[in-house]
């Protein structure tokens, strides 16, 4: 535990190499992943994780890693853990605001899109996640999505109703983000989207 909170990585790495339980709980219910968290220690988080630490593991006050994130803006541990559907079930139950937006205006949609993680996306949605929320350089889920190739993600949410053009600057679309990353699939099939009419769109290119 003191590893965790002072970020000492290498200590941390050799006790878990040596079997110390990554999960293992002070008397007040927090873990080492808590304690990472709230000493904002990213790379001792990503450690914890890597050795699947809990991320949906709440303290005895009811408090998750992720809910730890999220009422702090720690947007970068946000981005570690949304992609833990358990820990994103947790975060939704506790009764979070799902478009929840850190400093940048980026929800967990948004994360949980850049990591391709569409069990996650599945969830913010269907708790009333706004796909085409836009944060604050203009990017929306789907933009963030196709920058970084995540070809289910971008499907996923043409299928839950973002909008191709949706963006408060007219150079940040999904488009754009895909050509210039040169992803031709996902060009393709957002391309497709953009020209072919809505009634139209039965089925998309596979």
């Amino acid at each position: 535990m003191v590893a965790a909170k002072r970020s000492l990585v290498e200590v941390m790495t050799l006790l878990l190499v040596i079997g110390v339980d990554v999960d293992l709980r002070r008397s007040d219910g927090t873990t080492a992943l808590h304690l990472t968290i709230a000493s904002q220690h990213a790379r001792a988080a990503k450690l914890l994780l890597d050795f699947d630490a809990d991320a949906a593991v709440a303290t005895n006050a009811g408090v998750t890693p992720l809910l730890l994130a999220a009422e702090n803006g720690l947007s970068k541990f946000i981005k570690l853990l949304v992609g833990q559907v358990e820990a994103v079930k947790m975060f939704l139950e506790a009764g979070v605001l799902v478009d929840l937006s850190n400093g940048a205006g980026r929800t967990p949609l948004m994360f949980a899109a850049g990591k391709d993680q569409v069990k996650a996306m599945k969830l913010l949605l269907a708790k009333g996640a706004v796909p085409n929320k836009t944060a604050n350089d203009g990017n929306t889920a789907l933009t963030i999505a196709a920058e970084g190739g995540h070809v289910e993600a971008v499907r996923f949410l043409l299928s839950h109703g973002a909008r191709v053009n949706r963006s408060a600057c007219p150079e940040v679309t999904a488009l754009a983000a895909a050509a210039q990353n040169g992803h031709v699939e996902l060009f393709t099939v957002v391309s497709w989207r953009q020209h072919v009419p809505w009634s139209k769109q039965t089925r998309a290119p596979m």
